[in-house]
C-alpha cells in the first residue's frame, strides 16, 4: 500500500480549491474524496504506529504558515495533471527536506519525484486524458484563477486508495484532529 504525507489548508482555501476543481469540469478529486493538499512525499509500506507518532510529534513543532498560489502549472509525463503552483519559498523547501529526514524510516524509493531536489510542489486540480483536454482545463483555470494565500494548518498521512483514506491528521502546533 502507498501513503502520502500531505499538507492541508484552512477551510476557506480548501473550498476555493474545490471550486477550482468544479470550474474545470472534472470531479475526479471530489469523487475519490481527496482533500485539497500539497503532497510532501509518497511512501510504501510505512510502519503505521511509528509513522503516526512521528507525524504527531512533527506537527507539534511546525507552526501554521501561509502558502501563496499565484501560478497554474501542468505535468505532462508520465500522467497529465493541471495544478496550482505555490510560490516556492526557502521555508517550504526546508520543511520538505526536514520531513524527509524525519520520515527516512519510510520507503520512498518508488516515488523519486518527491525526493529532496526533485520535488515540484503542487496542488492538483484535474487529470487530463490528452493535450487538448489539458489545454482546455488550463484555459478555464487561467481565466478564473485569482492569486490567493492559503494558510497551511494541518499535516496528514493519507492512504492512496479510492476513496482516499486519511489515516492520521494533526493540526500544526496544536495536536490531533478527531
Amino acid at each position: 500500500m502507498d501513503y502520502a504525507l500531505e499538507l492541508f489548508f484552512d477551510e476557506q482555501s480548501e473550498q476555493r480549491i474545490r471550486d477550482d476543481w468544479r470550474q474545470v469540469g472534472n470531479d475526479y478529486l471530489l469523487r475519490v474524496q481527496s482533500t485539497p493538499h500539497v503532497t510532501l512525499g509518497i511512501f510504501s509500506d510505512i510502519p503505521p504506529a511509528q509513522a503516526d507518532a512521528t507525524l504527531q510529534a512533527a506537527a507539534k513543532r511546525i507552526a501554521p504558515f501561509p502558502m501563496q498560489f499565484a501560478s497554474v502549472g501542468a505535468f505532462v509525463s508520465p500522467h497529465m495533471w493541471l495544478y496550482l503552483a505555490p510560490t516556492v519559498t526557502q521555508h517550504l523547501l526546508d520543511l520538505h527536506a526536514r520531513l524527509h529526514d524525519v520520515f527516512a524510516f519510510c520507503d520512498s524509493a518508488k516515488f523519486p519525484y518527491y525526493h529532496v531536489g526533485n520535488w515540484v510542489p503542487h496542488c492538483a486540480i484535474t487529470p487530463a486524458e490528452n493535450a487538448q483536454q489539458l489545454a482546455r482545463a488550463t484555459e478555464i483555470l487561467a481565466q478564473a484563477h485569482e492569486p490567493f494565500t492559503a494558510q497551511v494548518t494541518r499535516m496528514a498521512w493519507v492512504e492512496i486508495t479510492k476513496p482516499v483514506k486519511t489515516m492520521a491528521c494533526y493540526h500544526l502546533n496544536e495536536g490531533e484532529i478527531t
